[in-house]
């Protein structure tokens, strides 16, 4: 079949393409796989720890905490992210 001049849908790429975009979400998902995880604000982060809010973006910036920006402007923790963070905090402390 030529497949310049055929107008068939092929679903197998179909297929394929949501599969991909499934795991693409993978990251977002909670390690159960069974929904997605909430993202904490730099607010809520610092209530957390016990911090201000000028001490967490500082801790993103400079590297010790993994977050990304949303809306351009604000910072979302993933809760995988305070999860390491804080195993990283308590073997450095050792």
């Amino acid at each position: 079949m030529n497949t310049r001049t055929s107008h068939k849908y092929d679903y197998t790429k179909s297929v394929i393409t949501s599969v991909v975009t499934v795991d693409s979400l993978r990251g977002w998902l909670n390690e159960s796989g069974t929904g997605i995880e909430h993202d904490r604000t730099v607010v809520d982060v610092a209530k957390l720890f016990g911090r201000s809010p000028v001490t967490v973006r500082a801790w993103i910036r400079g590297g010790r905490l993994r977050a990304y920006q949303f809306r351009g402007r604000e910072y979302r923790v993933p809760e995988s992210a305070l999860e390491e963070f804080q195993e990283r905090e308590r073997n450095e402390g050792q």
